[in-house]
Protein backbone atom coordinates (compact mmCIF):
# COMPACT_ATOMS: atom_id res chain seq x y z
CA UNK A 1 0.00 0.00 0.00
CA UNK A 2 1.34 3.49 -0.71
CA UNK A 3 -0.04 6.60 0.37
CA UNK A 4 -0.09 9.52 -1.64
CA UNK A 5 1.68 12.29 0.61
CA UNK A 6 0.57 15.56 -1.16
CA UNK A 7 -1.66 17.44 1.11
CA UNK A 8 -3.73 20.53 -0.04
CA UNK A 9 -4.06 23.15 2.04
CA UNK A 10 -6.51 25.31 0.66
CA UNK A 11 -7.82 28.71 1.80
CA UNK A 12 -11.28 29.14 3.18
CA UNK A 13 -11.50 33.28 2.77
CA UNK A 14 -10.87 34.20 6.31
CA UNK A 15 -7.31 35.29 6.99
CA UNK A 16 -4.67 32.60 8.07
CA UNK A 17 -7.96 29.94 8.09
CA UNK A 18 -8.04 26.85 5.97
CA UNK A 19 -8.66 23.70 5.19
CA UNK A 20 -6.43 20.84 4.90
CA UNK A 21 -7.21 17.73 2.28
CA UNK A 22 -5.71 14.48 2.15
CA UNK A 23 -5.75 12.14 -0.27
CA UNK A 24 -5.97 8.23 1.09
CA UNK A 25 -4.72 4.70 0.17
CA UNK A 26 -7.69 2.30 -0.14
CA UNK A 27 -7.30 -1.64 0.21
CA UNK A 28 -9.58 -4.67 1.07
CA UNK A 29 -9.23 -3.59 4.52
CA UNK A 30 -10.69 -0.28 4.17
CA UNK A 31 -8.86 3.02 3.55
CA UNK A 32 -5.71 5.11 5.77
CA UNK A 33 -5.31 8.89 5.34
CA UNK A 34 -2.60 11.04 6.77
CA UNK A 35 -4.45 13.98 8.24
CA UNK A 36 -1.80 15.93 9.63
CA UNK A 37 1.59 16.71 9.70
CA UNK A 38 3.50 19.66 11.29
CA UNK A 39 5.33 20.56 8.62
CA UNK A 40 2.01 21.54 6.57
CA UNK A 41 1.15 23.79 9.43
CA UNK A 42 4.09 25.08 10.73
CA UNK A 43 4.62 27.09 12.87
CA UNK A 44 1.69 26.16 14.50
CA UNK A 45 1.72 22.52 16.66
CA UNK A 46 -0.92 20.83 17.65
CA UNK A 47 -0.21 19.59 21.46
CA UNK A 48 -4.04 18.18 22.66
CA UNK A 49 -6.58 16.04 20.95
CA UNK A 50 -9.89 15.75 21.62
CA UNK A 51 -12.67 13.96 20.70
CA UNK A 52 -16.78 15.40 20.28
CA UNK A 53 -19.60 13.13 19.94
CA UNK A 54 -22.46 15.20 19.19
CA UNK A 55 -26.03 13.93 19.65
CA UNK A 56 -28.73 15.25 16.42
CA UNK A 57 -29.53 18.78 16.05
CA UNK A 58 -26.34 19.71 18.76
CA UNK A 59 -24.64 23.04 17.83
CA UNK A 60 -21.28 24.31 19.71
CA UNK A 61 -20.17 27.66 19.87
CA UNK A 62 -19.35 30.45 18.95
CA UNK A 63 -16.19 30.10 20.82
CA UNK A 64 -12.68 31.95 20.32
CA UNK A 65 -9.06 31.75 21.63
CA UNK A 66 -6.63 34.61 21.85
CA UNK A 67 -3.94 32.50 22.54
CA UNK A 68 -4.41 28.71 20.46
CA UNK A 69 -4.99 27.58 16.88
CA UNK A 70 -8.38 24.76 17.05
CA UNK A 71 -8.43 21.83 14.00
CA UNK A 72 -11.88 20.08 13.44
CA UNK A 73 -11.90 17.03 11.49
CA UNK A 74 -15.12 15.09 11.08
CA UNK A 75 -14.11 11.32 12.15
CA UNK A 76 -17.89 10.08 12.16
CA UNK A 77 -20.72 11.87 10.22
CA UNK A 78 -21.03 15.37 8.87
CA UNK A 79 -20.30 18.93 10.58
CA UNK A 80 -21.40 22.14 9.41
CA UNK A 81 -18.65 24.72 10.44
CA UNK A 82 -18.65 28.03 10.99
CA UNK A 83 -15.97 30.88 10.88
CA UNK A 84 -16.47 34.90 11.73
CA UNK A 85 -13.50 36.68 11.76
CA UNK A 86 -13.54 39.34 14.64
CA UNK A 87 -10.24 39.85 14.90
CA UNK A 88 -9.98 43.75 14.23
CA UNK A 89 -7.23 45.10 11.62
CA UNK A 90 -7.31 41.36 9.87
CA UNK A 91 -7.73 41.67 6.14
CA UNK A 92 -10.78 39.57 6.23
CA UNK A 93 -12.67 40.85 9.68
CA UNK A 94 -16.02 40.87 9.42
CA UNK A 95 -15.96 37.62 7.05
CA UNK A 96 -17.78 34.95 8.23
CA UNK A 97 -18.88 31.50 6.31
CA UNK A 98 -20.03 27.81 6.88
CA UNK A 99 -18.01 24.65 5.79
CA UNK A 100 -19.60 21.56 5.33
CA UNK A 101 -17.49 18.24 6.26
CA UNK A 102 -18.03 14.83 6.38
CA UNK A 103 -15.81 12.14 7.23
CA UNK A 104 -15.25 10.98 3.50
CA UNK A 105 -12.95 12.53 2.45
CA UNK A 106 -10.92 13.24 5.13
CA UNK A 107 -10.97 17.28 5.63
CA UNK A 108 -9.55 19.11 8.43
CA UNK A 109 -10.31 23.10 8.95
CA UNK A 110 -7.05 25.16 11.09
CA UNK A 111 -8.98 28.15 12.78
CA UNK A 112 -6.49 31.03 14.07
CA UNK A 113 -7.06 32.84 17.16
CA UNK A 114 -9.33 35.44 17.40
CA UNK A 115 -11.76 33.59 14.57
CA UNK A 116 -15.06 32.83 16.36
CA UNK A 117 -16.55 29.46 15.85
CA UNK A 118 -19.01 26.78 15.63
CA UNK A 119 -20.11 23.51 14.52
CA UNK A 120 -23.68 22.15 13.90
CA UNK A 121 -24.37 18.43 13.55
CA UNK A 122 -27.91 17.65 12.08
CA UNK A 123 -27.08 14.21 13.00
CA UNK A 124 -24.84 11.93 15.46
CA UNK A 125 -21.10 12.80 14.88
CA UNK A 126 -17.74 12.57 16.28
CA UNK A 127 -15.11 15.31 15.42
CA UNK A 128 -11.66 15.33 16.39
CA UNK A 129 -10.76 18.54 17.64
CA UNK A 130 -7.21 19.36 18.59
CA UNK A 131 -5.48 22.86 20.33
CA UNK A 132 -2.22 24.51 20.11
CA UNK A 133 -1.96 24.66 23.22
CA UNK A 134 -3.62 22.60 26.28
CA UNK A 135 -7.04 23.49 27.75
CA UNK A 136 -7.01 26.32 29.70
CA UNK A 137 -10.21 27.87 30.63
CA UNK A 138 -8.61 31.50 30.79
CA UNK A 139 -8.38 31.23 27.14
CA UNK A 140 -11.71 30.39 26.13
CA UNK A 141 -14.50 32.78 25.24
CA UNK A 142 -18.01 33.27 23.70
CA UNK A 143 -20.85 34.90 22.01
CA UNK A 144 -24.11 34.29 21.26
CA UNK A 145 -24.34 31.57 17.74
CA UNK A 146 -27.19 33.51 16.34
CA UNK A 147 -26.14 37.10 16.97
CA UNK A 148 -26.38 39.00 14.20
CA UNK A 149 -23.05 40.93 14.23
CA UNK A 150 -21.09 37.48 13.69
CA UNK A 151 -22.73 37.52 10.08
CA UNK A 152 -22.57 33.13 10.28
CA UNK A 153 -25.72 32.27 8.15
CA UNK A 154 -26.64 29.26 10.06
CA UNK A 155 -29.49 27.37 8.31
CA UNK A 156 -31.42 26.65 11.79
CA UNK A 157 -32.91 28.80 14.46
CA UNK A 158 -32.40 28.68 18.21
CA UNK A 159 -35.18 26.83 18.79
CA UNK A 160 -33.86 24.09 16.72
CA UNK A 161 -31.05 23.65 18.12
CA UNK A 162 -29.65 21.69 21.08
CA UNK A 163 -27.53 23.88 23.35
CA UNK A 164 -25.15 23.33 26.21
CA UNK A 165 -26.13 25.66 29.00
CA UNK A 166 -23.18 27.15 28.52
CA UNK A 167 -23.87 28.26 25.44
CA UNK A 168 -27.39 29.15 25.64
CA UNK A 169 -26.17 31.20 28.56
CA UNK A 170 -23.64 33.03 25.82
CA UNK A 171 -24.02 37.09 25.94
CA UNK A 172 -24.25 38.83 22.23
CA UNK A 173 -21.45 39.63 20.67
CA UNK A 174 -20.09 42.92 21.77
CA UNK A 175 -20.84 41.43 25.34
CA UNK A 176 -18.36 38.23 24.51
CA UNK A 177 -16.84 37.00 27.59
CA UNK A 178 -14.92 34.17 29.01
CA UNK A 179 -16.62 31.27 29.38
CA UNK A 180 -16.78 28.87 32.70
CA UNK A 181 -14.36 25.99 32.44
CA UNK A 182 -15.33 23.07 31.49
CA UNK A 183 -14.15 19.64 34.17
CA UNK A 184 -14.16 16.70 32.84
CA UNK A 185 -15.27 13.72 35.78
Amino acid sequence: MTIDQASRLEPVGIEDAYLIRTTRADDERGWLAELLRDSWVQPVRFCQVNLVHSRSGTLRGAHWHEEHHDLIAPVAGRLLVALSDIRAGSPTAGRALLLELVDDPVAAVVIPPGVAHGFFSRRRSTALYAISRPYDGDDEYGAAFDDERLGIPWPVARADVLLSARDAALPPLGEGRRLPRYELT
